[in-house]
């Protein structure tokens, strides 16, 4: 019987839409109405979702149970006045540092709320592209 070889060819990227980091420069952050106003930090975003942190330091993650599938409606500000509502779908649940970060997609890709997003997501790629022509 022989041993399976490793291969040195990387893993395929398993999401559809590839990740976009959130530099340090944007202050986006997803508020979930059903949990109050609490401002939780956005990690990276995608043309068709987005990851963030769904609990607060010191928080009893028992009080708020989630799982890979869950519904969750959320805002997504841009800034401290302007946000896009979303409809989103939890994907992805890792535990890291006590916290749980949560990758979601969009349920409704083809809504405004969607668009708009996505057009925001275009805006990164291009200011992206530009700061690093310069």
């Amino acid at each position: 019987m022989n041993a399976a070889k490793k291969s040195n060819v990387p893993e395929k990227e398993r999401r559809e839409f590839p990740r976009k980091p959130i530099l340090d420069s944007f202050s986006l952050f997803v508020v979930i109405p059903a949990r109050g106003s609490h401002r939780l930090r956005v990690h990276d975003v995608s043309e068709q979702g987005l990851r963030f942190d769904f609990d607060l330091e010191g928080e009893d993650v028992k009080n708020s149970p989630l799982a890979e599938g869950d519904a969750i409606e959320a805002r997504f500000f841009l800034n401290s006045s302007l946000s896009i509502p979303l409809q989103l779908e939890v994907v992805r649940v890792e535990k890291k540092s006590g916290l749980r970060r949560v990758g979601t997609k969009i349920k409704s890709p083809k809504a405004s709320e969607s668009k708009a997003f996505a057009t925001f997501v275009d805006l990164i790629d291009v200011l992206v592209e530009t700061a690093n022509l310069s």
